[in-house]
């Protein structure tokens, strides 16, 4: 990243959500100021609250979702902040959503949990285009180093479209 001030990054995780876990701790590592909001396991709609409140406080010039929270950033009053998706599960997102900004999708072609042709298939249920998927890593988790360095290199590209 440049030395001009940090860009900001809404991690929103998956179930068992963990605002200090590794993902958003390797976010602030590469030196971004990440908002992680705790999101409800349980009340989908409270998740997405969760989320809609974070975008409005803290801004943010990249939107990322692993897992469940993939479905809570396509579900954000917000549809044009980029988002960088990774290993999505999709099935809670509303039909008839459009999303109108610059999207990324990191998904693993061995994740056991949300196999790759479900992926692709709940992207064209929700109108996203199959050329944002990028297929990397070993597992669901996406914390091999090539799920971490595409994570990244996909960071880095969304943040610098947004601030050419």
């Amino acid at each position: 990243m440049s030395a001009s001030a940090p860009k900001r990054v809404l991690f929103l995780d998956g179930l068992g959500c963990n605002p200090s876990g590794f993902k958003p701790t390797y976010l602030r590592g590469l030196g971004y100021e990440v908002a992680a909001p705790m999101l409800s396991d349980r009340d989908f709609p409270a998740a997405v609250r969760a989320g809609d409140d974070a975008m409005q406080s803290f801004g943010p010039d990249v939107v990322v979702g692993y897992s469940r929270g993939a479905s809570v950033a396509m579900m954000l009053a917000d549809r044009s902040a980029p988002r960088l998706l990774i290993a999505p599960a999709l099935h809670w997102v509303a039909e008839g959503r459009p999303f109108r900004g610059r999207l990324v999708v990191l998904h693993s072609g061995t994740d056991d949990g949300l196999p790759l042709a479900g992926v692709v298939e709940q992207m064209a249920r929700c109108g996203l285009p199959a050329g944002a998927l990028r297929v990397v890593g070993d597992d669901h988790t996406m914390i091999d180093r090539a799920a971490l360095s595409a994570l990244e290199a996909a960071l880095a590209e969304l943040i610098a479209e947004a601030f050419p």
